[in-house]
């Protein structure tokens, strides 16, 4: 397959937006450290995808119209790097950006009420992304009755490795049916008929946070208000 001969000024402009894109998205991560339970603004994440596609599709036409060379180069280049990459780097900065705005809405100071929380966990598993830090890897847990998708660290994961729930005969190390065997230690917050956990979003949960639940599991979220 015969190179890309050229591509044009515009189209390295577009590659660099796209990086200056992915990077902003990197800083803003640090900004967004709470997960909402409630409300579920599934339309909101709906508007996110169908934008990240259309990002997507603009950028791979743009990488096609502005490169020269062997047309099966130029397609290659114009899908798996321009398209890819925009709809990647989309995904990441307006889902992250919509977070953020969100928790800034819902939540504000004067109304948000603090509280420690046991959470039960339905299920844990190892994912694999390039986006995880440890060895290509990350460790997820997915919370009951209101479902979330949190990271926690290899210490945690390895917790409930080494307890799992006796009626669990599972043999992969890769994924743990929990059923509200295990619990989330977190901080919960509330503003009104808002409900959010802190120290989570784009952030590992603190260390130590997945303990036994008591009783030996439970089936809803336990409050226990502590001052703010």
């Amino acid at each position: 397959m015969q190179p890309v001969e050229k591509i044009s000024k515009l189209g390295w402009a577009w590659l660099a937006g796209l990086f200056v894109a992915f990077a902003t998205y990197w800083l803003l991560s640090y900004c967004d450290t709470a997960t909402i339970l409630q409300p579920r603004n599934n339309d909101v994440l709906e508007v996110v995808f169908w934008a990240a596609g259309g990002v997507g599709l603009v950028s791979a036409f743009v990488g096609y119209t502005t490169t020269s060379g062997a047309l099966v180069s130029r397609l290659v280049l114009a899908t798996l790097v321009y398209g890819l990459f925009g709809a990647l780097s989309a995904l990441l900065l307006l889902g992250t950006t919509s977070n953020i705005v969100q928790n800034l809405i819902y939540f504000p100071a004067a109304q948000t009420h603090s509280f420690s929380a046991l959470i039960p966990i339905s299920r844990a598993y190892v994912g694999h992304s390039r986006t995880c830090a440890a060895e290509n890897s990350c460790w997820n847990v997915q919370t009951m009755p209101i479902w979330s998708d949190l990271n926690v660290f290899e210490g945690d994961y390895r917790f409930m490795l080494e307890n799992r729930r006796p009626n669990d005969a599972g043999q992969d190390d890769a994924e743990i049916s929990s059923l509200g065997y295990h619990c989330l230690r977190v901080k919960l917050q509330k503003a009104g008929q808002a409900m959010r956990i802190i120290d989570s979003g784009s952030q590992t949960l603190p260390k130590g946070s997945v303990v036994l639940c008591p009783d030996g599991g439970l089936r809803e979220i336990m409050l226990d208000p502590y001052e703010h």
